[in-house]
């Protein structure tokens, strides 16, 4: 009795033609936006709370600057 691949020589070209149209198309990608790496300063905090802390405190959400939420880090 002969084993059976799962994989015949049609799945191997297909997958063979999905990776080269995949690598292809990553040299189209191109960003010249800034890294999200490195520092960053901060303009205003917003806090969200959870809805049983927002029936308490009357709103779900506050906002402070950075002077009042003093330093943090993400």
């Amino acid at each position: 009795m002969q084993n059976k691949s799962m994989f015949t020589a049609f799945t191997l070209k297909v997958f063979l033609v999905i990776i080269c149209i995949m690598v292809g198309f990553t040299g189209f990608t191109k960003c010249d936006e800034q890294s999200i790496v490195g520092k960053w300063n901060g303009v205003s905090v917003k806090n969200y709370f959870s809805a049983e802390f927002a029936k308490v405190a009357g709103k779900a959400m506050e906002e402070k600057t950075v002077k009042e939420a003093a330093n943090s880090a993400i």
